[in-house]
């Protein structure tokens, strides 16, 4: 039932949800920040990559790109003094590149002014990086841990959905990191929520979009090791036999220990890589919060050297789910008493029932109140109470070996 309501109120009020409209006609726009043919070769890899994907939520999406000469203003980190550098072109591109020189000519002085660059025009505009993020709420997290680890939670909770949107293309991003994960504000008038915890826009959650695929391998790919930057950040299994399949849950493990203000374990420690590692070999996360003792489990899940063994993103995602809203330690104890299989059952589908319950209430409630709409973080909880089952539920308890 709630599953047949979530997708009519998507249809029927689409303003309430930033999740699936975008109310502005505001486009952003990225420029490529090297002249380099290999560089642009990257971009342009990026963007086959992200236009040969379905739309999704927490995907970056393109309207289009164009290679243009670009002002020099609108390049702060280039020096306009610098000399353009003359690159060896390809048959295709040498027209341009030759048409572009005859219409730099015609101005004195205008090609030290000009670069050229691929432009891309996205529907999303970013307000900051997760790396941006992370530094400045370094105070918050050790004033309010409950709060920001919590706000990690259900940031990596969106880079799990836009990650599992990638499987059934076979693309493996290959290069998670802070910087190319953005963030943008859900708009005013579609995410304001009535109550009293969303009202600070410190706590506000902010919409993750995955960016940035130059890296990102399709199945079929083979890739030269050398050409990655930073080894530190592959998965065992890539180095010795080049295999990306679980690429991205490894690097989402990493990402756990940095968003928790912590170094990446591999880059600390590179001996770990070397030897047979297990779980209790990894730093310790810090209990600072309700959530921290989770996301340590959920990180030596994801970093498990044998990629076998390695849980599945799309479990990752689930596991997030359950540490944020449920089922608590209460219920989970009562689960360890209960013998029989269909008994568990039983208490986790009444589980499902009565959240699902007090869920339809809390919508009620706010399609009274004209003033109030449903904030990000409810809708993600609906996403999870629409489309979780009994089974999905036993299978991470099961996982966690917390029954």
């Amino acid at each position: 039932m709630l599953r047949d309501f979530f997708c009519a109120y998507q249809e029927r009020c689409p303003l309430l949800f930033p999740a699936f409209k975008l109310l502005s006609s505001i486009l952003f726009s990225q420029i490529c920040k090297s002249q380099a043919k290999a560089s642009q070769q990257l971009y342009y890899h990026s963007l086959a990559v992200r236009q040969s994907l379905a739309v999704h939520f927490n995907i970056q999406q393109d309207c289009g790109h164009f290679l243009a000469e670009v002002p020099v203003r609108m390049l702060p980190w280039e020096d306009p003094n610098a000399p353009v550098l003359e690159e060896e072109e390809d048959e295709d591109s040498s027209d341009i590149q030759n048409a572009t020189k005859r219409n730099n000519s015609t101005s004195k002085g205008t090609s030290s002014k000009h670069r050229s660059r691929v432009v891309v025009i996205t529907r999303e505009v970013p307000y900051q990086t997760v790396a941006d993020f992370v530094q400045e709420s370094a105070p918050r997290h050790t004033k309010s841990p409950d709060i920001y680890e919590r706000q990690v939670c259900l940031l990596l909770l969106q880079l799990c959905a836009g990650l599992n949107h990638l499987k059934p293309h076979h693309v493996t991003h290959c290069d998670l990191r802070l910087e190319n994960l953005l963030l943008v504000r859900c708009r005013q008038g579609t995410s304001v929520n009535c109550e009293a915890e969303n009202t600070n826009p410190n706590t506000q959650l902010a919409r993750l979009i995955v960016s940035n695929f130059s890296q990102a391998k399709q199945k079929s790919q083979v890739v030269d090791l050398e050409v990655l930057r930073d080894q530190s950040r592959l998965a065992p299994e890539i180095i010795t036999i080049t295999q990306y399949k679980k690429c991205d849950e490894f690097q989402t493990g990493i990402l756990i220990y940095e968003m928790l203000h912590l170094p990446n374990p591999f880059e600390e420690n590179p001996e770990l890589k070397e030897k047979e590692y297990t779980r209790t070999d990894l730093p310790v996360i810090p209990k600072r919060s309700v959530y921290s003792q989770g996301l340590q489990q959920l990180a030596g899940l994801l970093l498990h050297p044998n990629p076998s063994e390695r849980i599945l993103i799309s479990d990752a995602k689930v596991y997030l789910q359950c540490l944020l809203w449920g089922p608590r330690d209460d219920l989970l104890q009562t689960l360890n008493s209960l013998s029989s299989t269909a008994e568990r059952n039983n208490v986790l589908q009444n589980w499902l029932d009565l959240k699902r319950t007090l869920l339809m209430i809390k919508f009620a409630e706010k399609a009274i109140d004209t003033e109030c709409s449903v904030s990000l973080e409810v809708w993600l909880c609906c996403q999870y109470l629409a489309f979780a089952s009994v089974e999905s539920l036993s299978h991470i308890v099961k996982l966690l070996q917390l029954q």
